[in-house]
């Protein structure tokens, strides 16, 4: 059986908001599972819940009904040194350099020198680590954040929104630092983003949020099933291609073998993870103003 990184059940969250303080759901019982030792990405547009729900996680603030525990059901606090965070936007001293607060860092979670070497490896920062924190662009500030929260080797590390407001470069560095830490062994990822093809890259498992809903939940690609494939043959030293629908694969397979062609390759037409968040978004929005039509009829 699969462990579970992060189990959620019925999780709700309300604020009070305004002058005249009423009930805002930020969170509406939330019921969904993490795996471990995958990437998953958290989907949502600004104010979907996506924050709040991984502040509740990490008890920053409580919860208002439900509960979220970790690896067999255990607490934040029992477990949070296992867990790395890594907050949207990153926080130090700016006259700290690099160095000083990795060195601080160090001496809380115990870690030596050789630690400290490797991280900043890892995350690229290897000629940056003397300068201070306020010369730093954003997607310096962002790995030296990242190279904090890897410190003591957590089995887990949050992200929320580390790919935002960084241009393309920027998001392709951080994105490969993210993809070297999640192919190591036993180690899970969870990643707050509302940048759709960045999520597609890097993640294996989706949780999709919007209004404090839970939309989706699990594996993306295991809602896609192919309406169309790509194949490829040689005819006579040529390649060719044709596409063909996944009703006619069979035969249109036999159909070419029976001519003495070379298949080459059979690829399904994969759709862009959008596809999926604008087909469950929008299917919310109409579900949604359906109810409030009723309610104003009645």
């Amino acid at each position: 059986m699969n462990e579970i990184a992060i189990e959620c059940r019925n999780l709700s969250k309300v604020f009070k908001a305004g002058f005249f303080p009423k009930p805002v759901e930020a969170l509406k019982s939330l019921t969904f599972e993490v795996p471990a030792g995958k990437v998953t990405g958290f989907l949502g547009p600004n104010g979907s819940g996506k924050s709040t729900f991984l502040k509740v996680a990490a008890e920053f603030i409580a919860a208002t009904e439900g509960t979220v525990t970790f690896f067999g059901g255990k607490s934040f606090s029992e477990v949070k040194k296992d867990i790395g965070f890594v907050p949207e936007k990153p926080m130090y001293p700016s006259s700290f350099t690099g160095r000083q607060i990795l060195d601080f860092h160090a001496k809380l979670t115990r870690v030596d020198q050789i630690r400290i070497e490797e991280v900043v490896k890892l995350v690229g920062l290897e000629n940056a680590t003397s300068r201070a924190f306020r010369t730093y662009s954003k997607g310096m500030k962002q790995r030296l954040a990242i190279a904090q929260a890897l410190l003591p080797d957590p089995k887990l590390l949050i992200l929320d929104e580390p790919l935002s407001g960084l241009d393309p470069d920027g998001r392709e560095v951080l994105i490969q630092v993210i993809q070297g830490y999640a192919s190591r062994p036993g180690k899970t990822v969870i990643l707050s983003s509302h940048l759709l093809e960045d999520l597609q890259r890097i993640c294996n498992n989706l949780v999709v949020i919007e209004s404090g809903c839970l939309l989706f939940s699990g594996d993306p690609s295991s809602v896609f099933k192919p309406n169309q494939f790509l194949v490829r043959y040689k005819l006579d030293q040529k390649t060719f291609e044709i596409k063909c629908s996944n009703t006619d694969l069979n035969s249109k397979l036999g159909e070419l073998l029976s001519k003495d062609v070379q298949i080459h390759s059979i690829e399904p037409e994969s759709k862009p993870i959008s596809a999926l968040y604008f087909e469950l978004t929008k299917k919310n929005l109409k579900q949604n103003t359906e109810k409030r039509v009723k309610e104003v009829v009645m």
